[in-house]
């Protein structure tokens, strides 16, 4: 059935589950493989050009709520061994000259 209509597989090779994509939800910041329209690509170009201070000012102020971290997860921190830090790594020695 699900070599012949367009559907998404879930379950095991075993016990199939095949799902009709009207069901499914395609979660934000998944790839995307075909071609985009016109107005998806002006707005790819429009992020992929801007300055670094903005690509900065966005990355601290929005970035852990955009990653879903906005908080400290107890679940995440005893799965992953990792915590959530407020301060920003900077490495002195990684600096571009601006000249």
């Amino acid at each position: 059935m699900g070599t012949q209509w367009l559907t998404q597989q879930k379950g095991t090779h075993q016990n199939p589950v095949w799902i009709p994509p009207e069901l499914c939800e395609v979660m934000p910041g998944q790839p995307y493989r075909g071609k985009l329209s016109d107005f998806q690509t002006t707005k790819m170009l429009t992020v992929a050009s801007r300055p670094p201070a903005e690509n900065a000012r966005r990355i601290i102020g929005d970035g852990r709520q955009v990653l879903g971290l906005k908080s400290q997860n107890p679940a995440l921190v005893s799965a992953l061994s990792w915590w959530i830090c407020d301060a920003r790594v900077t490495d002195r020695d990684a600096r571009l000259p601006l000249d």
